[in-house]
């Protein structure tokens, strides 16, 4: 479980996604933090609806399970997280 921002970036080194995924090769990988905390973790959670929203399985972003989520930073704040990848 993902509890830091530092911890959320290091999925693309420590777990990088693979290089196919549904027969297409991987152009892009990130791991995406929203810019600006929350207060709660509920305002984090609709954060990261927003970020599966404008990352969609029909437009060839995968995210695998456990690869997404919130947590709260050492400034208090809560984020979303998402580790993904975009195929081609």
């Amino acid at each position: 479980m993902v509890k830091t921002r530092s911890e959320a970036k290091r999925l693309e080194y420590e777990e990088p996604l693979q290089m196919k995924w549904n027969g297409k090769m991987k152009h892009y990988e990130e791991v995406f933090i929203n810019s600006g905390g929350e207060y709660t973790q509920e305002e984090a959670e609709k954060h990261l609806e927003k970020i599966r929203e404008g990352h969609p399985t029909s437009s060839n972003w995968y995210c695998p399970e456990g690869h997404e989520g919130t947590f709260k930073d050492v400034d208090g704040l809560w984020y979303a997280y998402r580790h993904h990848a975009k195929y081609s």
